[in-house]
């Protein structure tokens, strides 16, 4: 049978006419994908409708029960992950560089080691604020309170995450604007002092010293944020929980040997940098050792350069190859394939032993790579784009742009900047909360690894107003001429 197949890896070209042979495994496979890319539940296959549609389609092709579909998305991903392994063996450097730690994470490990020593006092003001939003109840009195206390703030209290710093940095934040709402509820409220009284392991209610703390650690946050802690404060507080901080600091980034090159050829392979400002900020960074700050220079410039000759050979592997599967050998052939002549074929160089034996000019020497780094550093722009200036340079810098390519698309961080710290919700749907963690796993990772790269995830849940409802108009329309022709 013909059809219209799209085919693997067309890139968006339509879909040719081919062959059709019914496969009852490729069917389970499409299936299994169908499930994954679209966030389908297992069970929808074993709704009537899916069924039916189904069987419309292909009558062959018995529609399998969710287990089956469940144990079809679990393979495909094994298969999935054993062709990225594959893939991630055959990268740049023996995979020396793949690993690059994550900056929110490290990040909030660092500010939750400094937290430690304020642990008891947080606790007790989140269980108070914990008891304020357990209930419409509790929130109504805590508003009541609020009107009494005259407090303009339309925000109210927040519950954190614990494990993210930056949540309970904002849930301090916010109680410390009704530090006397949750005083005078230990005054106002029964339920309030019982909720604290009936479990003696509940940290709380808040005493004045741990509204204190919060006020000392919000306002070290903020510190913090602007980037310029230092270990050394007048407050014995702040100080050691910097010098604590700077301990995982250094466990992770401090260590020249911990740090992976590519950070910072990244910089590099800015236009607007290079390495004078790489190098500059060395100096700044190792201005009291000197054998430091030059073996750093040193290793990023090697490993600059390890890269280039690694992506040298791929290129022309995939040069030869290329030249291998067309059968061209290189050599132009006479129109016709007619013989050339003698005196042609005996010298294939007319210019002759001088020009063969001709000494280069330095210049035909250097690399793309070297002439990318002599040339000067270009003025920055608040429109500047690095991808498009080297989108527009690739020809000019034909390898440098390959790793310049893969380099820069190089994330930082593996959850995406805005919900660095609250990505539950985006991931795990009402589908997928249920799902065992493994099973997790094997639909996120292999739903990224088998969607195409440009998806509009702004319109992916919702179908838009108008559109549907033209289409039903149009529907309406049609349906109306039917019937008109039918009784004329």
């Amino acid at each position: 049978m013909l059809a219209f197949l799209q085919p693997s890896g067309s890139g968006g070209l339509g879909p040719n006419l081919v062959p059709y042979t019914y496969n009852q495994e490729e069917c389970r496979k499409a299936l299994a994908e169908f499930v994954i890319c679209d966030e389908q539940p297992f069970r929808v296959v074993e709704g009537h409708g899916f069924r039916k549609y189904s069987n419309r389609l292909e009558p062959r092709f018995p529609v399998p029960s969710r287990v089956t579909v469940a144990r079809d998305c679990y393979k495909l991903f094994i298969e999935e992950s054993k062709k990225l392994k594959v893939f991630l063996k055959k990268s740049f450097c023996d995979g020396d560089y793949l690993h690059v730690r994550c900056c929110a994470h490290i990040l909030n490990s660092v500010v939750n080691d400094g937290l430690k020593d304020l642990h008891n006092s947080i606790s007790a003001i989140r269980n108070a604020v914990r008891y304020a939003r357990s209930s419409p109840a509790r929130l109504q009195r805590f508003k009541d309170l609020v009107q009494k206390e005259k407090i303009d703030c339309k925000a109210l209290v927040c519950l954190d995450i614990m494990t993210r710093w930056n949540s309970t940095y904002l849930m301090l934040e916010h109680a410390l604007k009704f530090q006397k709402v949750f005083d005078r509820m230990e005054d106002e409220d029964d339920g309030y002092n019982a909720y604290f009284r009936d479990d003696t392991h509940r940290l709380g209610p808040p005493m004045t010293f741990d509204w204190s703390n919060a006020y000392v650690f919000v306002q070290f946050l903020k510190v913090f944020y602007t980037i310029t802690l230092s270990a050394v404060h007048q407050d014995p507080l702040i100080g050691e929980m910097a010098k604590k901080m700077k301990l995982k600091y250094d466990k992770y980034w401090g260590r020249p040997e911990n740090m992976n090159p590519l950070l910072v050829i990244r910089v590099v392979l800015d236009p607007r940098y290079k390495f004078g400002y790489v190098n500059n900020t060395f100096n700044d960074i190792y201005d009291n050792d000197l054998i430091l700050c030059e073996s750093m220079k040193k290793k990023v410039k090697d490993t600059l350069y390890l890269l280039y000759d690694k992506y040298s050979v791929g290129v022309v592997g995939e040069q030869s190859e290329h030249e291998e599967e067309s059968g061209d050998s290189g050599v132009v052939n006479h129109p016709r394939d007619l013989p050339m002549p003698d005196f042609v074929t005996a010298n294939p160089n007319p210019k002759g032993k001088w020009w063969s034996g001709r000494t280069k000019h330095p210049s035909d020497q250097k690399t793309d790579l070297d002439k990318y780094l002599e040339t000067d550093a270009i003025d920055d722009a608040p429109s500047f784009d690095v991808l498009t200036w080297w989108r527009e340079n690739a020809t000019k810098y034909k390898l440098v742009s390959l790793i310049a390519r893969d380099v820069l698309a190089m994330p930082m961080s593996i959850v995406a900047s805005e919900s660095a710290f609250s990505t539950g919700g985006r991931v795990l749907d009402v589908f997928r909360s249920s799902l065992s963690p493994k099973m997790t796993e094997a639909l996120i990772c292999t739903q990224n690894w088998l969607s195409p790269t440009e998806f509009n995830f702004n319109d992916r849940d919702f179908d838009q107003y108008e559109e549907t409802d033209s289409i039903a108009s149009d529907v309406c329309g049609e349906s109306t001429v039917t019937e008109d022709v039918n009784m004329s």
